[in-house]
C-alpha cells in the first residue's frame, strides 16, 4: 500500500455518525440519531451529564463545553447545540449536583488539571462562575477523569488514571504505604508508563466543596468512568484495553498495583481470586458485564 492509495481509501467513508439503523438495541427500544458532531468544529466528545431542565452539557475532549437540547426535550422541534461562554473545557468528568456544574479537567492545552465547580452566581439561569477546588497534577489518556455522586448524595466520587499523582487526603481506607521493599532494583519493560510506580490510578471521594477528601481505592490503570448500582456497589472498568474489563472497585489493600518485574505475595493470588468471586456474584447487579475471558487470563497470568 502506498501513501496515495491510502489516502484515497479514507475518502470512502464520510465521517459521521453512526446510522440508527445500524445501532442494535433491546426489544422494546429505538435509537434515533439526534446529533452528528461535526469534528472540525467541535471537536470530539467524550464526556456529558444531564441538568435539571432536561438538556445536556457535553465536553470537546481538547476543546469546550456545550450545550445540547435534545429535539422533543424543552419542545425543541430538532436537536439545538450552543457552546457554552465559560473558560473551561477539555474536560472527561461532568456532573450536576449541589445545584452546580462539575468538571474534571484532563488537560489537554489549554486549562489546568483540577476538580472545578461551575455555578450561577447571580442567579440568571445561565452559569458564568468557574472555581477550581482541587488541583491534580496529571494528564493525557492516563489522567484524571469521571466524577459521579455518592448514593445517598451526600458527596462526589473522582476516578484518576495512573497518570495523576496522589494528592493530599484527610482520611483513607487504604493504608498509604507504597514501597513493596524489592531488594534488587525493578526491571521495566519498554513502554508506556515505564518507570512509574506505585499507587497507580486511584479513586477517592470529597464534599461539595472539595474538601474532607477520602481515599476510597489504589491500585488502577486507566479506570475512566464509574457508577454505582442499586446496593451502593462502586464498579469501574479500564478504558483502552482490548477486552475493556469492569471491576469492582475495593478499598482492600491486597489489591495492588504492580508494574515492571518483582514478587507477588502469595496473599495477592488469594485476594485476585476473592475479586474474581465478587465480579462473578455481582455482575448481574450491575448495568453492564464482566467477560470471564479476562478474568481467567488475569489469573494465569498471576499464577504463572
Amino acid at each position: 500500500m502506498t501513501t496515495k492509495s491510502f489516502d484515497e481509501a479514507v475518502q470512502l467513508r464520510t465521517a459521521g455518525a453512526t446510522p440508527a439503523d445500524a445501532i442494535q438495541v433491546a426489544k422494546g427500544f429505538k435509537a434515533e440519531l439526534l446529533y452528528s458532531v461535526p469534528q472540525a468544529s467541535e471537536g470530539s466528545w467524550v464526556n456529558m451529564c444531564v441538568i435539571p431542565d432536561g438538556s445536556l452539557i457535553v465536553s470537546d475532549q481538547y476543546g469546550q463545553l456545550y450545550s445540547v437540547i435534545p429535539k422533543g426535550i424543552q419542545d425543541a422541534p430538532e436537536t439545538a447545540v450552543t457552546r457554552l461562554q465559560l473558560d473551561i473545557g477539555e474536560a472527561q468528568g461532568l456532573v450536576w449536583a449541589f445545584d452546580s456544574l462539575y468538571v474534571v479537567v484532563n488537560k489537554g492545552q489549554k486549562y489546568d488539571s483540577g476538580v472545578y465547580r461551575v455555578t450561577d452566581a447571580d442567579n440568571d439561569g445561565t452559569l458564568d462562575t468557574v472555581k477550581q477546588l482541587i488541583s491534580l497534577t496529571g494528564g493525557g489518556e492516563h489522567g484524571p477523569h469521571a466524577v459521579v455522586p455518592t448514593p445517598d448524595g451526600s458527596g462526589l466520587v473522582v476516578v484518576c488514571g495512573n497518570q495523576t499523582k496522589m494528592i493530599e487526603m484527610h482520611t483513607s481506607l487504604v493504608p498509604q504505604t507504597w514501597d513493596e521493599d524489592l531488594i534488587l532494583p525493578r526491571t521495566y519493560g519498554r513502554g508506556f508508563m515505564r518507570g512509574v510506580p506505585a499507587p497507580g490510578g486511584y479513586i477517592f471521594q470529597m464534599d461539595e466543596n472539595g474538601e474532607n477528601r477520602k481515599l476510597i481505592a489504589t491500585g488502577f490503570r486507566n479506570q475512566f468512568d464509574a457508577a454505582f448500582n442499586r446496593y451502593g456497589d462502586l464498579f469501574t472498568y479500564d478504558a483502552d484495553m482490548e477486552w475493556d474489563k469492569y471491576t469492582m472497585v475495593s478499598s482492600d489493600p491486597g489489591v495492588p498495583c504492580h508494574l515492571g518485574r518483582g514478587v507477588w505475595l502469595a496473599e495477592w493470588l488469594g485476594k485476585m481470586a476473592i475479586v474474581y468471586a465478587c465480579q462473578s456474584a455481582l455482575v448481574s447487579r450491575y448495568r453492564t458485564w464482566i467477560t470471564d475471558r479476562y478474568c481467567i487470563w488475569l489469573w494465569n497470568c498471576l499464577s504463572s
